[in-house]
């Protein structure tokens, strides 16, 4: 209505967040204190600031696919690709979900069960065993998704969704693997592992596209 353009939609995002913040500082409002406590600000430093490069990884690992595809492939090539990704991206509300039950579930369990160590392993064991069901349905029906829901021109998009599922779905299964860092508190660990993980992915990228 008001042709702001593209920066309307940072002021959705930015508006959407900020109400969200407010509802939650009101919800917390009893929970909250100002205090100023040296030990608890070193620990939270310690624990947080070595995740801080890993978020940039994270990042990274994300989106630096952008740069090698604008720079190596034809606009059909980038559009069959972001038709693939569309598909898949049913895993990436399966991954969102996933992770806002994960956290709270798992330090609740560490904290409170004994037995935690087994209950860890056999979720691992349940997460790989229905992400991988999940990916192989998706890759054995995506020539039909596509067929259905896209035009001819979009045919090819049908051999990524899987590989697109796969990515996501170790994403999930990264993270009932990947908590021995954050139960140690040496969460520089996480760093090392993004550092070295965009590192193969820039190499991959550059090699492979």
């Amino acid at each position: 209505v008001n042709k702001i353009g593209i920066i309307g939609v940072f002021i959705g995002q930015l508006s959407g967040y900020t109400i969200a913040c407010i509802l939650m500082l009101f919800y917390l409002r009893h929970q909250i204190k100002w205090i100023w406590d040296k030990e608890i600000i070193y620990n939270l430093c310690k624990y947080s600031l070595p995740l801080v490069p890993a978020v940039a990884g994270n990042w990274a690992n994300n989106y630096i696919n952008r740069i090698f595809m604008l720079s190596y492939l034809s606009l059909s090539q980038i559009g069959i690709y972001t038709v693939g990704l569309k598909f898949a991206s049913v895993f990436k509300i399966i991954q969102s979900a996933f992770n806002m039950i994960w956290g709270p579930y798992f330090w609740e369990t560490f904290e409170k069960n004994i037995n935690h160590k087994n209950i860890f392993i056999n979720i691992n064991k349940y997460v790989v065993y229905i992400i991988f069901i999940l990916v192989g349905l998706m890759s054995l029906s995506s020539s039909l998704i596509v067929r259905i829901l896209a035009t001819e021109a979009y045919k090819d998009a049908s051999i990524l969704i899987g590989l697109i599922c796969l990515s996501t779905g170790l994403l999930i299964i990264q993270q009932t693997v990947g908590m021995g860092a954050a139960i140690r508190k040496k969460t520089y660990f996480n760093t090392l592992i993004y550092f070295f993980s965009v590192l193969v992915n820039i190499c991959s990228l550059f090699i492979l596209v």
